[in-house]
């Protein structure tokens, strides 16, 4: 059976490969299929696609040539986020060309009061969106700095193709006559009116919404609290894929193992290593090392290697093969000579362990398992360990596992940096855009529900914290704050225009309502093709998406204009 983390490495590159082209093939289906039940245009779901086409070649290929090296395994993130941002920036243009033309039947007036009523919402989308992804720059993890650049240049590059697009195909075509009933309900559709329906209770039942809303969001803070950070290469991947099932089958034996590192101890003296009180010492570090919480344990003994075992065995070889002489000699003389004729016997064997110098050698641990919480205990332990045995010696631990904890570490600094930055970033565009702290603020809160409710999810579930479901709560905070925009921008607009929060309210739920439900829908759906995936990461960013995007909605049909009816941040009404 072949085994090692090299052969791992490329088993998992066909797996993640073969995975991301299925899922944003099937991905770019939903879009379409979508779009067709919804839009029922033709020109409604060629601008999406070329759109979706045009901006991911476009940034890919730039990418390619300035010689970026991405992440295959997150590829189909940005990807899938093209398509469906592509698709709400759409649809949205859409719907409200589609609203007037029904009320005026003049295509090219329709145009324009499409692009004048959305061009400055989406616009802010874009750039709250890119805000958001760029603080993935905080992060401090190469991967996730290199999904947040690539994203933003997606998002960009896909509003700029829907934005030009859109306006220019829906000018051609002929005028029509405007229908009677459209026109006395200036636009509105039935669903249109349903939804202001919802509206009306939504006024009427605003401070309960707003207590019932609070009490959700505390109670998934000490989910929050005990979420895990875990970089474990077979949770990432899942039991569901068949090489991680044989991969775990051969850990749980006695011989198999994909995890291990290394401590290194270095003396300042040449020679040091012919000392037989340094090569006891190296044998009694080697003991404490076999007593860590995950050193593999092969029936009785812990999987633990150095340069001491080569010694004992040479040293009972010379002695008729005598179990007695299974150990390190008291004598320096005699260390040297087994030393010198392992030299000249083996060289390849002895200097694979320690420096030809015989300063430096290593003691080398396999694990029985991945646990992150564990592996950084083990860690300190055996660091703890080499500097009370070799107090008069450099002992450091080396190794990929090492790597892996370090990365464990930045995760959720990471994290906090990435969601922090990308919530002060857009706290500040949203005051600055709607002309008041209290506004950004209302506008900020219902924002924050769907990344606790993420949060709450995964802690509550024990769903781990690894290298891709992080990268779900500043990305959905950068979605989640589309409808929030449109929703306040309408509300602002409405109440120039009125006067009255209440019917600013019931206008906006009967012109964007239906859109933010159509837009959310899109976006579920083409995460929902991540839940089919046996990968586990991906899997878990699907449900989280769904989840999250799911939560926004509803807390902007209810929470956000509730807050607003409530505070009236745009002045008396």
């Amino acid at each position: 059976m072949s085994a090692a983390l090299s052969y791992t490495e490329m088993e998992e590159d066909e797996v993640v490969s073969r995975e991301c082209a299925m899922r944003i093939g099937i991905g770019f289906a939903v879009m379409l299929l979508c779009l067709i039940l919804f839009v029922r245009s033709l020109r409604g779901v060629v601008v999406p696609a070329i759109a979706t086409v045009g901006g991911i070649a476009s940034v890919l290929g730039i990418n390619a040539w300035l010689g970026v090296v991405g992440d295959e395994s997150m590829v189909a993130l940005p990807m899938l986020l093209g398509m469906a941002l592509s698709v709400g920036y759409s649809i949205h243009y859409i719907n409200s060309f589609r609203m007037h033309f029904r009320r005026t039947g003049n295509r090219r007036e329709s145009v324009i009061c499409a692009v004048e009523e959305t061009g400055w919402p989406i616009l802010f989308t874009v750039i709250t969106t890119v805000a958001s992804l760029i603080s993935f720059l905080f992060a401090g993890i190469r991967p996730i700095r290199w999904i947040g650049g690539i994203s933003a240049g997606i998002v960009t590059m896909v509003y700029l193709y829907v934005i030009i697009l859109i306006p220019v195909l829906m000018s051609f075509g002929k005028n029509a006559k405007p229908e009677p009933e459209m026109v006395k309900s200036a636009g509105a559709t039935k669903a249109d009116i349903l939804f202001e329906f919802f509206g009306r209770k939504v006024c009427r039942h605003s401070i309960v919404i707003a207590v019932i809303s609070a009490a959700v969001m505390l109670l998934q803070i000490p989910g929050m609290m005990r979420i895990d950070v875990n970089m474990d290469y077979t949770e990432t991947m899942g039991e569901k894929i068949p090489f991680v099932v044989r991969l775990k089958d051969m850990l749980s034996g006695k011989l198999g193992s994909l995890y291990d590192f290394n401590v290194m101890v270095e003396f300042d003296d040449a020679d040091a290593l012919k000392d037989p009180a340094n090569m006891k010492r190296i044998e009694q570090l080697e003991q404490k090392l076999g007593t860590l919480q995950l050193t593999k344990i092969s029936g009785d003994k812990p999987r633990v290697q150095s340069v001491t075992r080569l010694v004992k065995e040479m040293n009972r070889t010379l002695n008729a093969d005598s179990i007695e002489y299974y150990k390190i000699p008291d004598a320096q003389d005699m260390l040297t000579q087994l030393l010198f004729l392992y030299e000249i016997s083996d060289p390849d064997a002895l200097f694979e362990r320690m420096d030809e110098e015989y300063k430096t050698t290593f003691i080398h641990i396999e694990l029985s398992g991945y646990d992150a919480n564990k592996i950084v205990e083990d860690l300190d332990s055996a660091k703890r360990y080499g500097a009370q045995i070799f107090p008069d010696a450099k002992v450091s631990v080396v190794g990929e596992v090492v790597n892996y904890a370090e990365m464990n570490g930045k995760l959720v600094g990471g994290l906090l940096r990435s969601f922090g930055g990308s919530f002060v970033i857009i706290a500040i565009m949203m005051i600055l855009a709607f002309g008041s702290i209290k506004a950004g603020l209302i506008g900020m809160i219902p924002n924050v529900a769907p990344v606790l409710l993420i949060g709450g999810v995964m802690g509550y579930s024990g769903m781990p914290l690894d290298m891709i479901t992080m990268i779900v709560m500043p990305m959905i905070l950068g979605i989640a704050v589309d409808d929030t925009i449109h929703m306040n921008n309408h509300i602002k607009y409405g109440f120039e225009r009125t006067g009255s929060y209440r019917h600013a309210l019931l206008l906006s739920y009967r012109e964007i309502g239906k859109t933010m439900g159509m837009t959310t829908f899109i976006l579920c759906a083409m995460f929902f093709v991540f839940i089919f995936s046996p990968m586990g990461a991906l899997h878990n960013v699907g449900l989280l998406s769904i989840v999250g995007l799911g939560a926004a909605l509803l807390a902007d049909y209810t929470l956000t204009t509730a807050l607003v009816y409530l505070c009236k941040p745009y002045g008396k009404g």
